[in-house]
């Protein structure tokens, strides 16, 4: 992915924000604005706190939100990368990627990567791009369908 972008240009939308982490990494690498959706207050909480401590509020908006009500309302330009990483055991797992398609956050020439257990095949998807397998994580890459 870092030779598909220059990560000093890119604005990222983190789905299922957990721990944070994959907004630290986007961040560290240089993006300068990501937003970082995620429910569970707890998490919400220390996502906040990492951002403080770590001098990155210009960088990363936290969002305490369910994803896909966020989804459905928009309200924030698109984004040119939309990454999730929803609990595997996630009911109704399968709207994640409709649900990012059809708000309109991604951006023209937006990639979404969703990251999903082996049980998940996106390949069929018109929009799918890519596949990479690490053990028993998948990463499914899709860009905008034509």
């Amino acid at each position: 992915m870092a030779n598909h972008y220059d990560f000093e240009e890119l604005s990222v939308l983190d789905l299922f924000g957990g721990t944070g982490a994959i907004s630290l990494e986007f961040a560290s690498r240089g993006v300068p604005q990501v937003t970082c959706v995620e429910k569970n207050y707890h998490h919400y909480s220390f996502i906040k706190k990492c951002i403080v401590e770590l001098d990155l509020t210009s960088v990363i908006q936290p969002v305490k939100a369910d994803v896909f009500t966020f989804l459905s309302k928009g309200g924030m330009s698109p984004v040119r990368l939309i990454f999730a990483d929803p609990p595997f055991d996630l009911p109704h797992f399968d709207k994640v990627l409709p649900a990012v398609l059809e708000s309109g956050l991604m951006a023209p020439e937006g990639l979404f990567i969703l990251e999903h257990g082996p049980q998940n095949d996106y390949s069929t998807h018109p929009a799918f791009q890519q596949l990479r397998k690490y053990g028993k994580v998948h990463f499914s890459f899709f860009g905008n369908q034509k």
